[in-house]
């Protein structure tokens, strides 16, 4: 068998159907540049038009209840598909106990690597302002005996009355 599109086009078309005057043309002139093919192509058609005088093989007679089986069949595995996939179908498999499981022990070892060093945190911060409290003595009393007096002297900031009322 050839290799060549021309050839495997027609032949193809050849099984299907008997070819037209323009392909019988194609092929006639392809025959003529490739007459060692000639035999071949005899064969082929021979073979082709014995084919085509066969009769159809009849339809048995409980066909259309083997068709409806078939449907009914593939009917009831989409069924049930939906139901292994549908909104309880994973309660179903006990595939999630493990998954679960596994997943709250995560949780709690999350919960504990956090809470520890939240109390590391809290104790370094401790530590912290005990040695800042401890490196630095409180000023001595006479130092606030005259802290009401600076701050008659440096009063805060005012409120902006003209704003104030323009926003009103």
């Amino acid at each position: 068998m050839s290799q060549d599109p021309v050839e495997q086009s027609l032949r193809e078309t050849l099984w299907r159907r008997p070819l037209t005057a323009e392909e019988t043309a194609r092929l006639t002139a392809w025959l003529a540049a490739h007459p060692e093919a000639r035999a071949d192509w005899t064969a082929e058609a021979a073979l082709s038009q014995a084919f085509a005088r066969l009769p159809a093989p009849p339809v048995p007679s409980n066909f259309a209840a083997r068709v409806m089986q078939a449907i009914e069949r593939e009917d009831l595995a989409a069924a049930r598909a939906r139901l292994k996939t549908g909104q309880l179908g994973w309660l179903r498999s006990w595939v999630w106990v493990p998954r679960a499981a596994a997943a709250a022990v995560l949780l709690l070892a999350g919960a504990l690597a956090w809470q520890h060093g939240q109390r590391v945190r809290e104790t370094r911060a401790l530590e912290k302002f005990v040695a800042a409290s401890e490196a630095t003595p409180l000023p001595p009393p006479e130092a606030f005996a005259e802290f009401d007096t600076i701050m008659r002297i440096m009063p805060g900031p005012t409120a902006d009355v003209a704003l104030l009322t323009l926003l009103k």
